[in-house]
């Protein structure tokens, strides 16, 4: 998203349809071009099945087969997923091929599990709009609706528990966000054809807890990101050790995600299962796992001083944050500090005001926060910050326009604050922090300079900085 919240079609940037065209479709298909996972899905009338373009069956005869934009259009449609190729574990839809801002940000609070408690008109009203045209939307982009991508996505989730897990099925229900384990049991038999007691049963392995992957798109720069991770680890709250992260969740119960070929292995304790969709649509976005790389670096690739760059690091990710108003605090504490300080800064605000794990809103809204050693405008913007979200929740964190307008508004919080958590709390691919003293030492240019320099790599400024940024990691 832009300042403006604009999509990148808005700006009149060129970006394909959510559904390619059926040649495209049927070649990528054929081919079992892995740059297509997760793009779309086919569907095969005579079987009933729908799989991903990289299944390994036969390819049917193109007279039998539908494509869809997301496996929950096939699902909606009547179809069901192929055991073979696991739509399921299929990368998530790259984030730049959603036109819509509207859906984009329907589609991120379907993702945090908006829909498990709240009902599409609900949806419809926080993004702004009536929920007939939110469902049109969606629609049009996806082939579905929110209510079907939301089951959709409780649907995957729950079959990869039964998979990968040994959680009970009552707790792979409460898991996935299902009200009931008779609710969970009767969709789950009428997708899959079969009860998940069943399916359990031809499970390869037993694991403790949870265990799964978290597909991603590769190529995927480990060399910058986990260093970045590893720098920024508030002690005690966060390790980093080679190509794992860490980061404990209650008491001494920890998450642990680190990267293996099949993509980002996570293991959650059993006692935190409940919160497992949760925690891994945290790590999602911690790690950029929604990038498309591919399109990104060849973008890039295009100016010349991002070019040696890009070929150094290939998908480069911009690291997004595991709590939102956490990663707003640490934003404003990072002002004109150096990372090593903010990070020491941060560690002093759990140590003092948090009992060792990171405060709650409500905890530093009436705190004197310049008590670590901040300056009082900056220790008050954050008391500002602490005292909105405790009233009206994070949402408008995770949203880069009414971030960017919250923070302008905030005594002591300038414009390297606000496009810094534009980047990593609002996950704007676009933000810019024109005046960062690493992008323009890289640079060797001035704000305005680099400004003019930059436009070429919308609406991927984002990862412009990062590759600025890598560059200058010494």
């Amino acid at each position: 998203m832009s300042e403006s919240g604009e999509s990148v079609r808005e700006r009149g940037i060129i970006v394909p349809s959510m559904l390619p065209s059926p040649d495209i479709c049927r070649r990528a298909h054929v081919a079992r071009d892995a740059r297509f996972d997760g793009r779309f899905v086919v569907a095969v009338f005579t079987t009933g099945v729908f799989c991903r373009p990289v299944c390994p069956a036969r390819v049917p005869r193109e007279d039998n087969v539908r494509y869809f934009a997301s496996p929950a259009a096939a699902l909606s449609a009547g179809y069901r997923p192929c055991r073979r190729c696991r739509p399921e574990t299929a990368p998530p839809l790259p984030e730049w091929t959603v036109a819509s801002a509207t859906v984009l940000r329907a589609l991120r609070l379907i993702d945090d599990g908006y829909l498990d408690e709240h009902g599409c008109v609900e949806l419809a009203a926080t993004v702004g709009v009536g929920a007939r045209h939110l469902t049109r939307l969606f629609v049009d982009e996806l082939g579905a609706g929110p209510a079907a991508l939301a089951r959709g996505r409780r649907l995957q989730l729950a079959r990869r528990l039964i998979d990968e897990s040994d959680l009970g099925m009552t707790e792979v229900a409460m898991s996935a966000g299902y009200g009931s384990a008779r609710r969970f049991n009767a969709e789950f038999r009428a997708v899959f054809g079969e009860p998940p007691s069943k399916i359990r049963r031809r499970k390869r392995k037993a694991v403790a807890g949870i265990e799964l992957h978290l597909p991603l798109r590769r190529p995927f720069a480990a060399s910058w990101l986990f260093p970045f991770l590893e720098r920024r680890a508030i002690p005690g709250l966060e390790a980093v050790v080679g190509e794992c992260y860490r980061r404990r969740i209650d008491g001494n119960a920890w998450v642990e995600a680190a990267l293996t070929k099949r993509g980002l292995r996570v293991a959650i304790p059993a006692a935190a299962s409940a919160s497992s969709a949760d925690i891994l649509a945290r790590l999602r976005r911690l790690f950029d796992l929604d990038a498309d790389p591919e399109p990104i670096d060849e973008h890039l690739s295009r100016q010349s001083l991002l070019a040696p760059l890009v070929r150094a690091a290939p998908g480069i990710r911009v690291p997004g944050v595991w709590d939102a108003f956490e990663g707003a605090v640490r934003a404003i504490l990072g002002q004109q500090v150096s990372v090593d300080r903010a990070t020491a800064l941060a560690a002093a605000l759990c140590e003092r005001f948090g009992d060792g794990v990171f405060p709650s809103a409500e905890s530093l809204a009436g705190t004197e926060v310049a008590a670590i050693g901040i300056p009082g405008v900056r220790g008050r913007a954050v008391s500002a910050v602490a005292r909105r979200v405790a009233a009206q929740g994070d949402g408008w964190l995770k949203n880069a326009q009414s971030l960017r307008t919250a923070f302008s508004e905030i005594r002591g919080l300038g414009p390297w604050t606000a496009e810094y958590a534009a980047m990593r709390v609002g996950r704007d691919p676009d933000a810019f922090p024109d005046s960062d003293w690493g992008v323009l030492q890289a640079l060797g240019m001035k704000g305005a300079e680099a400004r003019r320099w930059a436009k070429p790599c919308r609406p991927w400024r984002a990862y412009a900085t990062m590759h600025l940024w890598s560059s200058r990691r010494d």
